[in-house]
């Protein structure tokens, strides 16, 4: 279980596609919707630009 944490935690801070993004924008970016919004209502490369730009640069 420790072990689960641990590789969770590295991913989640470490790798660049999750590093400093929020959960709702890494299901936007992977595929899924946040819970209470429609698909329709996404717009999934806005999101990916957005949170690529506040975090790349």
């Amino acid at each position: 279980m420790a072990l689960l944490l641990s590789y969770g935690l590295v991913i989640f801070f470490f790798y660049p596609e999750t590093r400093g993004r929020t959960f709702e924008e890494i299901s936007v970016i992977f595929g899924d919707a946040p819970d209470g919004l429609c698909s329709d209502e996404l717009d999934t490369k806005q999101v990916v630009e957005e949170a690529d730009a506040k975090y790349v640069g």
